[in-house]
């Protein structure tokens, strides 16, 4: 499985920082199958930081460690209701998860 990750530096081996704001799925590291938004997301990055420059990392994952039973994994389909009341909770600083992965759509502000 191919992931992106978008930022304003390459991340070569991505390293989980402390929580230091209130995100959907709650501190991690974030990265997504779509290409295009991880492109638009370092984009976004890139508007907010002095002289940088938007940057996507790629990874190569095996799709079986998603079969590793040794990790909890949360995943949403869909933004249905109970997504959008984990992101709500996580967003709040609420809830402190302990799965290893949450897989899910990132919640759109724009609409």
């Amino acid at each position: 499985m191919k992931l992106f990750h978008g930022s304003t530096v390459a991340v070569t081996i991505p390293r989980l920082l402390e929580k230091q704001r209130f995100l959907d799925f709650g501190s991690g590291f974030y990265t997504t199958t779509n290409q295009k938004q991880a492109e638009r997301w370092a984009e976004i990055k890139q508007k907010r930081e002095l002289h940088s420059k938007a940057v996507v990392s790629t990874y190569q994952v095996p799709t079986f460690t998603l079969a590793d039973s040794s990790l909890t994994i949360r995943e949403f389909v869909k933004a249905d209701e109970e997504g959008l009341d984990f992101v709500f909770e996580n967003r709040k600083g609420k809830t402190q998860h302990s799965f290893d992965i949450v897989i899910g759509p990132v919640a759109n502000d724009a609409l």
